[in-house]
């Protein structure tokens, strides 16, 4: 369903080693439809990575996915990806003025009204990075489908007003 394709030869190794050796984090083929029906739909996902903090030499044990709409990437003017964030209400900045990610205590932390993500915790995929509109986002696969749709729905609106408008001349 999808391969791992790097300029490093090393990185291409470990990714391939992780995502399809049976021990690792064993992609099925139900689990990795599932994900690329979830990228094509939303444009884009987030995976949490997840590390035993007690054996950290173990390095990945896991994949946690994490809602899309609840995250937000925060990057500099310049493109530059600070941190990751998830929130309902949306990213909190002033945290960003306080302390970075990677110097934070736990009590930064618990003052912040978003939980914050270094870089290299998320995996971010996405789709068509290249649009301004919903950059730093991907975008759906659906998205060229929606005005076509729309005006659809529209024609079906205005034919049954119009067969209902003539139905008493019948």
């Amino acid at each position: 369903v999808f391969k791992v394709s790097c300029k490093n030869q090393h990185v291409q190794e470990e990714l391939d080693f992780l995502f399809f050796h049976r021990k690792m984090l064993r992609f099925d083929q139900k689990k990795t439809w599932n994900m690329a029906k979830q990228l094509f739909v939303n444009g884009d996902f987030f995976y949490e990575i997840l590390i035993d903090p007690d054996n950290p030499k173990d390095g990945i044990t896991g994949l946690s996915p994490l809602p899309a709409e609840t995250m937000f990437r925060i990057e500099t003017t310049k493109g530059r990806l600070v941190e990751f964030q998830q929130s309902k209400e949306g990213p909190d900045y002033q945290s960003l003025a306080r302390v970075e990610i990677t110097q934070a205590t736990d009590a930064d932390l618990q003052q912040a009204t978003a939980i914050r993500f270094a870089p290299e915790q998320i995996i971010h995929i996405r789709i068509g990075d290249d649009r301004k509109t919903f950059y730093p986002y991907g975008v759906s696969l659906m998205e060229a489908a929606r005005g076509p749709a729309h005006q659809l729905r529209l024609m079906e609106d205005a034919m049954v007003v119009y067969r209902l408008t003539r139905a008493p001349e019948r």
